[in-house]
C-alpha cells in the first residue's frame, strides 16, 4: 500500500513540474523593440499565434492567453534567437518556445522568458515550398 502511495505522489510532483512553464508552439505574429534607458535595459519580446493542440501553458496562464516573450540581448545565443524569431514573423514558420519553470512565481505571469526556441519543420515546409515551385 505504502509503495502504491508513494508512486502516486511521484507521478503527481512529476506531472506538476511538467506543466509549470509555458511549451508553446505557433508562429511568430508580433516582434517589438525596446532600446530602454541608460541602465542598459534593452530587450526584444514578441508574441506567438499559438497552436493551442499543440502548446502547454504554465498552471497560472489559461489557454488563449496572450504570453510576451522576451529574448536577452545578452545572452550568447541572442543572435541566433532573434534570427529564428525573424524568420519566423516574415516567412510564417513554425517555432517552439519553452519557457521558465519559475513563471507562475513571477509577478508578470503574461510574459515569459525564453529558455529554448527552435524551429518546426522549417525542412519539410521549405522543401515543400521548392518543390511546388518546380511544377508550376
Amino acid at each position: 500500500m505504502r509503495l502504491k502511495l508513494c508512486s502516486l505522489v511521484l507521478l503527481a510532483i512529476s506531472t506538476f513540474s511538467a506543466s509549470a512553464k509555458n511549451d508553446l508552439t505557433g508562429v511568430v505574429s508580433e516582434v517589438h523593440t525596446r532600446s530602454g534607458n541608460s541602465d542598459g535595459d534593452h530587450s526584444i519580446y514578441f508574441r506567438l499565434e499559438v497552436d493551442n493542440k499543440h502548446s502547454t501553458f504554465a498552471h497560472c496562464l489559461s489557454e488563449g492567453t496572450t504570453v510576451t516573450w522576451h529574448l536577452n540581448p545578452d545572452s550568447v545565443v541572442f543572435q541566433q534567437q532573434y534570427n529564428l524569431v525573424m524568420r519566423s514573423y516574415t516567412e510564417q514558420l513554425p517555432v517552439r518556445v519553452s519557457g521558465q519553470s519559475d513563471v507562475c512565481n513571477s509577478t508578470h505571469i503574461s510574459s515569459d522568458k525564453v529558455f529554448e526556441l527552435s524551429p518546426i519543420h522549417w525542412d519539410y515546409l521549405l522543401n515543400r515550398s521548392k518543390v511546388a515551385e518546380k511544377h508550376q
